[in-house]
């Protein structure tokens, strides 16, 4: 990884809300329901002003509100940063710890065993999406930054991104990746970073 400075939770919602806005997402109904539940518009996500407060708390209250679950026991001290992920990098990032993800790494969660078993789940409309991002990257499209948790002497653990994680390795892109991590001493707390004994 390549540190490249600060970064805040703020950042992590807005980015993780642009991910599972696009049309493509499976979370794409919940963020539409969800703005219209707080009747905001979608400049809420598309263009967030990260120095409004007010704005923030209602991106974060948007998320929590179909996404609760997925933050059971997330530390409250993390902090976060931006890095550039190396191709190296993708050979040791694991999936978050969900039955779905599992199910495609063979049970290692590795990011690099989903890739290698990408065409074994090609008729999957669970993971069908991914060849479409396959191709967005060799076109050279740009794509959002993935989100990670980690802790000291962990690994990295996908908290958003797991699809453009998945192309990226799969496509062997050799360029860095941007990524939003969240550290936390106890982020093994989380309930879905959990595979070290403990």
């Amino acid at each position: 990884m390549i540190e490249r400075g600060p970064a805040t939770e703020a950042n992590m919602i807005a980015t993780f809300l642009q991910a599972e806005a696009d049309p493509n997402s499976h979370w794409s109904d919940c963020v539409k329901a969800g703005l219209a539940a707080i009747r905001a518009k979608r400049s809420l996500i598309e263009s967030p002003n990260l120095e409004d407060p007010a704005e923030n708390r209602s991106r974060k209250d948007l998320l929590f509100s179909y996404r609760q679950g997925q933050f059971v026991g997330f530390p409250a001290d993390t902090t976060w940063r931006t890095v550039d992920l190396q191709p190296e990098d993708f050979r040791a990032i694991l999936y978050m710890d969900h039955a779905n993800w599992n199910e495609f790494s063979s049970q290692t969660r590795l990011v690099c065993e989903g890739a290698r078993s990408l065409s074994k789940f090609a008729s999957d409309g669970r993971f069908q999406h991914i060849f479409a991002i396959c191709q967005a990257i060799g076109a050279g499209k740009p794509l959002l930054p993935l989100v990670a948790a980690h802790r000291d002497g962990g690994r990295l653990v996908l908290i958003e991104g797991h699809s453009r994680a998945t192309a990226y390795a799969a496509v062997g892109f050799g360029g860095l990746v941007r990524a939003l991590v969240g550290s936390s001493s106890s982020m093994n707390e989380w309930m879905h970073y959990r595979f070290e004994s403990s």
